[in-house]
């Protein structure tokens, strides 16, 4: 009798996930910002599930768009052959396929989890834990030991991967049919993702959650009541942490930092204020790109901007260790035919979005729509696959999330009862 109201009591929880699968891939995002050994975890426990549900994989697979086989078919096997060229070794070889491994994997298994609507919302829901989660250590970092990196390698970290998890914040407090459903959770997990986004601001953040923000009002439309309440919670955050961040000593560092990011906005060419030289990093790259056709080999840039400077065919005038460009990264490592490949990956995702939007899928499409357009301003200051260890996951998971409401591969509810 225990035993049986304990199972029901399982079962009525919606937030727990109802497979071995789901449960992998929650727990790689969940605790994917500790590095790639928590991420590596989550997804061995997803394989395995995989492994279970085969039946429903080989279903899967079929059911994808020819546009996404022939691009992940292209970026992989292209993307092999290319790198085992210019790689050193087969540790390097490895090292550098496996970016677009992880990749292709990431957003399949995204897909293949999210297609179903329960798994779609419950994704929502654990974004707003790990924005919690992330969050609260990047704050308590920041004021009592000063540090803005909070639990990531660098500085910018804890604004870049607001990114991906802005639009997943602001529309967590909305319902699927738009209605307001805002609690002490959603104001937490607001507060958390402004405190990360300013302490660790970036100009590709800034710049990237802009966009956000305009599409998202452009797509979701709010009604009157739920706007006017969201902006009261926007005004209550801002309250808070005007209280709070000055309690850190380092305050005053990071608004400087602040101040610094913003102008770079409009000093792009100027060797002074743009302190990540993309200029110089980036002619360097168009002249691998011209002279490399075919791509260099995925994660081989830095090694070959080395070689060209010790020939002097190229001027040392910064460290290249990434692009900071994804276009050019997939142009420059990958070669013509990735860089072709991965705008049909894109074309396909940009499809799904127009569709969602014709067929009045608001809250869906308002929350991917403006998650898609951050991202891609991002990828012109910023490379996802240079942040392999930790936070492109979470950007890849967006596209995964795009691609699982096409109409071959989305499971809906009366389907799923057949």
């Amino acid at each position: 009798m225990f035993g049986d109201r304990v199972t029901f009591a399982v079962k009525r929880f919606k937030f727990l996930p109802q497979s071995v699968v789901e449960a992998g891939f929650l727990i790689a995002l969940m605790f994917g910002s500790l590095g790639p050994v928590p991420r590596y975890s989550g997804w061995f426990i997803a394989i395995i599930g995989l492994l279970i549900e085969k039946n429903e994989v080989s279903k899967f697979v079929k059911s994808l768009p020819l546009l996404i086989k022939v691009s992940f078919a292209i970026l992989l096997v292209w993307g092999a052959g290319v790198t085992i060229l210019g790689a050193q070794s087969l540790f390097y070889w490895a090292k550098g396929w496996s970016l677009v491994l992880e990749f292709a994997f990431s957003v399949l298994l995204s897909a293949f989890v999210l297609r179903f609507p329960d798994s779609f919302e419950r994704w929502r829901h654990y974004m707003v834990l790990v924005v919690c989660f992330i969050g609260g250590f990047t704050l308590w970092a920041f004021v009592f030991n000063g540090k803005t990196e909070g639990l990531f390698p660098l500085h910018t970290f804890p604004s870049t991967v607001t990114i991906p998890l802005f639009s997943l914040t602001v529309l967590a407090a909305f319902d699927g049919r738009g209605n307001w459903r805002g609690n002490i959770l959603h104001f937490t997990s607001l507060f958390l993702l402004v405190a990360m986004f300013l302490i660790g601001l970036s100009s590709g953040a800034l710049v990237s959650n802009t966009v956000a923000l305009v599409v998202f009002l452009c797509l979701f439309r709010p009604s009157g009541k739920a706007l006017a309440l969201f902006f009261t919670l926007a005004f209550l955050v801002g309250v808070c942490l005007s209280v709070t961040l000055p309690t850190s000593k380092h305050w005053s560092l990071v608004q400087r930092k602040i101040r610094s990011e913003i102008a770079q906005l409009s000093s792009f060419s100027d060797p002074v204020k743009l302190t990540s030289k993309r200029n110089n990093i980036w002619e360097a790259s168009f002249f691998l790109a011209k002279r490399h056709p075919a791509g260099i080999g995925w994660n081989q840039f830095e090694n070959i901007v080395k070689n060209y400077i010790e020939k002097k065919q190229l001027t040392r005038k910064h460290f290249f260790p990434s692009i900071h460009n994804e276009y050019l990264t997939v142009l420059v490592e990958g070669g013509i035919p990735s860089f072709v490949a991965y705008l049909l990956f894109l074309g396909v995702c940009i499809s799904v979005l127009h569709s969602l939007a014709r067929n009045k899928e608001r809250l869906k499409s308002a929350l991917l729509g403006s998650a898609f357009a951050g991202i891609l301003v991002f990828a012109l200051v910023g490379g996802l696959f240079d942040e392999r260890q930790i936070l492109a996951v979470y950007f890849w998971t967006i596209f995964g999330a795009i691609l699982s409401q096409h109409d071959n591969i989305i499971v809906r509810e009366e389907e799923r009862l057949l």
